[in-house]
């Protein structure tokens, strides 16, 4: 803090010293967040580096940069109205920026806004910043005096709406857009906020599961009122023979009383792909079965009755094209040509940006010969890797588009008349060749990426199902070859301390995959790519894309054996026998996902349900002894009992022979390390058949053998999924963000989990854990409060002794 105090009309800067704040001036346009912005004058861009931690100011003029300031993990950048003052969300909070337009802007110190500030945009005045924050609230920032302070927070979560029922309790927030009607003040202005997740719905069957979710987005009037619930209903029929539900709602446009919304709608049964009839850009003419049970949607909102108007269907539109198309996997920004109805959009994942003309009600307009999806000049702008946003300038000297990329850390500048990239300007510097840093950079590439051969034609991407930078589950639950099978964050696949004080990741605790412990090792995601995103995959024997020259895992173990699921290492044939080594860098990449901050908002409670979660103690009730299976630095108990390069000509295959004493009792009813598919008595012989690592599972009466939703991926009637003989434990760091829960989202809510319905569960580790009815509600209460704040931060309970079933070693 500046000692003398700063002025009325002055800020404390980082380096506290007293600056004017800017003369009070309008937003020219409508303000929403993105990663990159540009000022009124159009001469200064403001890019966010995630990678890097920094915030880039571009000089339009020269296009080069100009300055730069390292601020954490900058997710979101608005300028204000005066050009020279930025504002940016980041890991630790609300940055201002002074000086965005000088050749040495100053960063002021954050403001914990909320745990995890996303989108950011401004009322007109720019005293007020609106932010959208994971954790399922609004928060109010003021901006007009030196100090940055929060004068509001809304919660969205279950919150009682003016209109329309309520907002889903597993509410979240990563996009907000300000409406600007130009009349001098900010009182009548709208604030559209989407809620990242659908709201699931109840259907009759698994038939009916494409069609289980419902998209939501909040309307709040400048004050925090909610004013409208706008339900986005699913697609009935996607064009790609499934339907799917509105998820994933990850940025918005406003300008007058329309708001234009971004989503990526889930199909989780799983449908065919498209013949690939155009001819790959990345890959060539590659025509291989696949799925498009992820879809990209351009949505209109009348904002002045809280009702839908049109939706676009990116890849169903892309797919009529002629010549060279791009599906695109995962939305990341969007932008309209001021005074026009063009926007363009782009996609982090398929690296493309595409033009769009819309009329008044959001549907395509006919546009020189063409249906008004493209141009005539192309169907797609190519860009760098991983675009994350855009922003097109105000017109002061014609208008241009710049986009910023995350992987290739650089900034674009696109023109409209050529409709190509006219300039790519390094935004932050890359890592050093050869350093570890590159090779996670490398890493979060092919997890981000539905290009080339991780996807045909751009269809789909790891990022898809696992977004937040690979941290976050997207929250549907998928029909597999094992059964239906709930997203799980990847941000628990390895232990989070190391072996030493630095607090390193740990590779050597390594939990195993997949709900029923079918996969051990992060290489088996190869068969996803194949079979999921239809791509030519990573292991191979030449660098081509060419479906021949990819490794037949089936036969690519010692002697011809099969080297995937629990098979042999796909590790060790990367090792040995592909010349790419990219499983390897997305292995190290996963190893460094940070958990989402999660709020710590009722010490007390947080702390009663800590002590019920474990043994209880004194002045509290009996613990629920939830650690035998959720303890240690993963939050799971699940660990892999041996290495998967080690797995060689067939070692584990004597496990599955090898009497193995469990002390977990109805734990664990296996009694082999490695056991065949697990299939309730008399309902048929499972399809395919999936080896299990079965000393890691829980039984712990989650599944249901009698129903209907308990089927594998083919939806055959008999063809019952896994599960009967437990799950293999999911971790609880960020639990907050995972809903719905169990294997199958069966459960909407954490306070639903200790519903009676699922005592089989909650009791599993003590018979009498919540059997006070006196008592039960409040334990409940700060159990739920115990659970949503687990992060990195929260200190981890040892593992018990006995809670681990493998053997420490297999010979």
């Amino acid at each position: 803090m500046c000692a003398p105090a700063c002025g009325s009309t002055q800020l404390c800067n980082s380096a506290c010293s007293c600056v004017d704040l800017p003369p009070v001036v309008e937003l020219g346009r409508d303000s929403r967040s993105s990663t990159v912005d540009i000022n009124v004058q159009d001469t200064v861009v403001a890019a966010a580096n995630r990678d890097h931690g920094s915030v880039s100011f571009l000089n339009t003029t020269t296009n080069t940069v100009a300055s730069r300031v390292t601020v954490p993990d900058p997710r979101s950048v608005v300028f204000s109205p005066s050009g020279s003052v930025v504002y940016v969300s980041a890991s630790d909070g609300i940055h201002r920026i002074t000086g965005a337009d000088s050749l040495s802007p100053v960063l002021g110190p954050a403001l914990a806004a909320c745990a995890e500030p996303q989108g950011i945009a401004l009322l007109p005045s720019g005293n007020r910043l609106v932010v959208a924050c994971l954790e399922g609230v609004v928060v109010w920032v003021d901006t007009s005096s030196a100090s940055l302070s929060v004068t509001a927070t809304v919660n969205l979560r279950g919150a009682l709406a003016q209109h329309g029922g309520t907002l889903p309790p597993n509410a979240a927030a990563v996009a907000v857009a300000v409406t600007n009607n130009r009349d001098g003040q900010d009182a009548d202005e709208r604030i559209v906020v989407p809620l990242f997740y659908d709201e699931p719905v109840d259907v009759a069957g698994p038939a009916d599961v494409d069609v289980a979710g419902v998209g939501v987005v909040a309307v709040l009037s400048a004050d925090g009122s909610l004013t409208h619930r706008i339900d986005l209903l699913p697609e009935a029929d996607t064009g790609f023979g499934a339907g799917a539900f509105m998820n994933q709602l990850s940025n918005v446009w406003v300008q007058g009383d329309r708001a234009y919304v971004l989503a990526l709608a889930a199909g989780p049964k799983g449908a065919p792909g498209p013949a690939a009839g155009n001819s790959n850009p990345d890959a060539g003419p590659i025509v291989v079965a696949g799925s498009q049970n992820t879809l990209p949607f351009f949505i209109t909102l009348d904002l002045a009755t809280g009702t839908e108007l049109h939706r676009i269907n990116l890849n169903a539109e892309m797919r009529a094209k002629a010549g060279a198309i791009r599906f695109f996997s995962v939305l990341s920004g969007l932008a309209f040509v001021p005074g026009t109805n063009i926007v363009y959009v782009t996609s982090i994942a398929s690296d493309a940006l595409v033009r769009m003309k819309v009329n008044a009600d959001g549907s395509l307009a006919p546009d020189g010969g063409s249906n008004g999806f493209g141009s005539a000049l192309n169907n797609f702008i190519p860009l760098d890797k991983a675009p994350s946003g855009v922003t097109i300038s105000h017109g002061v000297s014609g208008f241009k588009g710049y986009v910023v990329n995350d992987v290739s850390r650089s900034v674009q500048v696109v023109t409209f008349a050529t409709q190509a990239v006219s300039a790519t300007v390094e935004s932050a510097p890359l890592p050093a060749v050869g350093s570890t840093e590159e090779k996670v950079l490398a890493g979060k590439r092919f997890f981000f990426t539905s290009t080339a051969r991780w996807g045909n034609n751009g269809m789909v991407g790891c990022l898809a199902c696992h977004p937040g930078q690979g941290a976050l589950s997207d929250n549907v639950t998928w029909y597999f070859a094992a059964g239906p099978r709930q997203t799980v964050a990847l941000d628990a696949m390895f232990g989070k301390v190391g072996d030493s004080a630095s607090g390193a990741p740990n590779p050597l605790d390594a939990r195993v995959l997949n709900w029923t412990a079918i996969f051990d090792e992060m290489h088996d995601f190869e068969l996803n790519v194949r079979g999921v995103s239809a791509g030519v995959g990573a292991i191979v024997t030449d660098p081509a894309l060419d479906l021949a020259k990819r490794v037949n895992l089936a036969t690519a173990g010692p002697g011809g054996a099969p080297a995937q699921f629990l098979r042999n290492s796909a590790k060790v044939i990367v090792c040995d026998v592909s010349v790419n080594k990219d499983w390897d860098a997305i292995e190290l990449f996963s190893q460094g996902l940070r958990t989402p901050a999660s709020p710590q908002t009722n010490a007390t409670a947080i702390a009663r349900g800590r002590l019920l979660f474990d043994q209880g103690g004194t002045g509290a009730p009996e613990g629920g002894r939830c650690t035998l299976c959720h303890a240690g630095s993963k939050w799971t108990v699940s660990r892999l009992p041996y290495d998967p390069a080690d797995n060689t000509g067939g070692t584990l295959a004597a496990e599955r022979a090898r009497a193995v004493t469990y002390t977990g009792g109805a734990f664990n009813q296996d009694t082999t390390v490695i056991a065949a598919d697990d299939v309730p008595d008399g309902t048929g012989v499972p399809v395919p058949k999936l080896d299990r690592v079965a000393c890691v599972l829980r039984r712990v009466g989650t599944f249901d053998a009698s129903s209907a939703f308990e089927v594998r991926q083919n939806m055959a009637a008999g063809n019952t999924a896994q599960g009967a003989r437990g799950f293999n434990p999911p971790s609880l760091l960020g639990v907050r963000y995972g809903s719905p829960y169990l294997h199958g989202g069966t459960v909407r809510t954490l306070t639903e989990l200790f519903s009676p319905a699922f005592d089989a569960h909650t009791t599993a580790g003590n018979p009498n854990f919540l059997a006070n009815a006196n008592t039960r509600t409040q334990d409940v209460a700060d159990l739920v409060a115990f659970l949503e704040s687990i992060d990195d931060t929260t200190e981890v309970f040892p593992i018990p002794a006995g809670a681990i079933l493998c053997p420490a070693t297999i010979p």
